[in-house]
């Protein structure tokens, strides 16, 4: 959903689990909030620099999904079993080639991240701590717990592109990321062992919670198709890689890594000879 008004363009994406064998409902609320005047002035500051020094001037729009995970060392008194997560990727590209196929890119993008895991918990005597729903239900000894995290990410790559009507390009480089939403999904119950009894909180985690700036390694590859003369079709694939922790550092790191595949169009500004 796209809420706009006159200062503020704001995103809401709606996200529902459902776990059939325990009849548990997961759900999480991603949102973001953009200045318009903001991101139009970062684009054309960059256009500008681009534009004044390279041969092929491209700017597009691009699109995709993320399939993320995460790369976690849990306490001792747990065990995780760790899923990718699912995300939108979208937002606005910039292109200059050189005349010997040196290709630098960069641009503005809103980038959804995040993991899932199933996690049980020991009792002091080794046994696993046993779940249960708010209604009392059994759930068993695990539960899932669900992460997503909202960015505004400046990828910065360098590379090399190949053709001349259906062209392939190489490229490398780092994607510096500043965190707009985060929120923690689980079910809401509580736990009981040996020891007694305790509530799960459903939600638990904000913007507070992770670092603000984030900084990963980005590897990717392409290919366009010229459909007409200043119009051409793209698609991707990339990987990423967190080089910074997301979270503090007096917790154990966690870094997020995975791929995305993204479909989009570009058009030439001018060709220089």
């Amino acid at each position: 959903m796209l809420q706009k008004s006159l200062c503020v363009i704001e995103f809401k994406v709606f996200a529902l689990y459902i776990q059939t064998d325990s009849s548990l409902v997961y759900y999480s609320l991603y949102t973001m909030k953009i200045k318009p005047n903001s991101l139009l002035l970062t684009c054309i500051f960059l256009i500008v620099v681009l534009k004044s020094f390279s041969q092929s001037n491209f700017i597009g729009l691009t699109s995709g999904l993320n399939w993320m995970t995460a790369s976690i060392s849990p306490p001792k008194s747990c065990e995780i079993e760790i899923y990718p997560e699912k995300g939108l990727t979208a937002g606005i590209v910039y292109e200059h080639e050189k005349k010997n196929s040196f290709l630098f890119s960069t641009g503005i993008l809103y980038n959804q991240r995040g993991y899932n895991y199933d996690i049980k918990w020991f009792a002091n005597n080794g046994s696993y701590i046993i779940f249960y729903d708010s209604n009392g239900k059994l759930i068993g000894n695990k539960y899932l717990c669900q992460y997503h995290y909202s960015y505004l990410s400046i990828p910065v790559k360098a590379g090399f592109r190949f053709g001349k009507r259906l062209r392939t390009g190489i490229q490398a480089g780092l994607l510096p990321s500043i965190i707009a939403e985060a929120r923690r999904s689980s079910f809401d119950g509580y736990w009981s062992d040996i020891t007694g009894t305790g509530q799960i909180a459903p939600e638990g985690w904000n913007r507070t919670s992770c670092r603000t700036l984030n900084l990963a390694a980005i590897a990717s590859i392409d290919a366009d198709s010229k459909l007409k003369e200043k119009v051409w079709l793209t698609m991707g694939f990339s990987y990423q890689h967190d080089i910074t922790r997301m979270n503090w550092s007096y917790e154990k790191p966690i870094r997020l890594y995975g791929v995305t595949l993204n479909l989009g169009m570009k058009f030439l500004l001018e060709k220089r000879k």
